[in-house]
């Protein structure tokens, strides 16, 4: 919900409630707009929705690059073990058009041969499929790294960040990396083929405010990828704020996807907790520093 009468900062605040079966409910800060696909016609982007590539003009950076996104949270409840939810994440873009074909070669596709393949297959996930019979046609695709390149939680008994790298251009959704607190210590890396992850941070939910509206603001240099392997060039960096206590401050890590573009942000909730969620969000910002 949107209140547009109680503002912060002459922002607007968005409410979230989550509840039920309800499992995800978020503002994003990519999509596709008539003003960002006006070179293409009306055909072309009918292909690019079909292929879920409507985002390829909303730009928000290059790997490499230091983004700072900056926000505003308010939690109007006392923390419950039984309430919380994902309230912030970071994702990749995959590059919808590369390929690996039967033969095992990688393949950079059109938009249009992209569309004309999905007349006869499928992909479940990054698995091609053949549409008559289900089975696995030997073509794979590019899809999500099996989970965000980083997910702020509201999960009681912790307020926690998990960061992830994916240097594979064509990554599986399968090989998940899960730096949990209570797993990992913070800043330890784990992870396995070409996936890794770290804790950024993890703050005693009994710590953070409650009806208050809290600042947070994080800094990050992503890492720059190979597009001809399937590694890291240069590592990255995250400084995490919360109002003006720093809650994490961590230097030569990988953070991010292999990916042709750069990633997007979203805030709201994403897996609630069995009995829901509420939060609240304004003022987002975002300041892209070139490298």
């Amino acid at each position: 919900m949107e209140d547009t009468k109680n503002r912060l900062n002459g922002n607007a605040v968005y409410k979230f409630v989550c509840t039920g079966a309800a499992n995800r409910i978020e503002l994003s800060s990519t999509f596709g707009t008539r003003e960002n696909l006006k070179e293409y016609a009306d055909e072309e982007i009918k292909d690019l929705s079909t292929i879920f590539d409507a985002y390829i003009n909303s730009f928000h950076g290059n790997y490499g690059d230091v983004v700072t996104y900056e926000w505003y949270t308010r939690f109007p409840e006392a923390a419950s073990p039984t309430k919380g939810g994902i309230i912030a994440q970071i994702h990749g873009r995959p590059d919808r058009t590369l390929l690996i074909n039967p033969g095992g070669q990688m393949v950079k596709s059109s938009v249009k041969e992209m569309t004309a393949m999905l007349d006869t297959m499928y992909f479940d996930k990054h698995i091609g499929k053949s549409l008559k019979t289900k089975e696995p046609n030997g073509w794979l695709v590019d899809a999500a790294a099996g989970g965000p390149i980083a997910e702020m939680s509201y999960r009681p008994p912790h307020l926690y960040m998990l960061v992830r790298s994916s240097a594979e251009r064509i990554s599986d959704s399968e090989t998940r990396t899960r730096p949990y607190p209570g797993k990992v210590q913070v800043g330890q890396v784990i992870g396995e083929n070409g996936k890794t992850g770290f804790l950024a941070f993890a703050e005693p939910t009994s710590k953070v405010p409650v009806n208050k509206w809290i600042r947070f603001k994080m800094e990050i240099k992503y890492s720059k990828y190979s597009r001809t392997a399937d590694k890291v060039l240069e590592s990255g960096y995250i400084r995490v704020w919360m109002d003006d206590q720093v809650l994490c401050d961590i230097k030569n890590v990988d953070i991010g996807k292999n990916d042709e573009l750069g990633p997007y942000f979203k805030y709201g909730i994403y897996k609630p907790f069995k009995d829901g969620f509420t939060v609240e969000h304004s003022g987002f910002k975002e300041t892209i520093q070139k490298r």
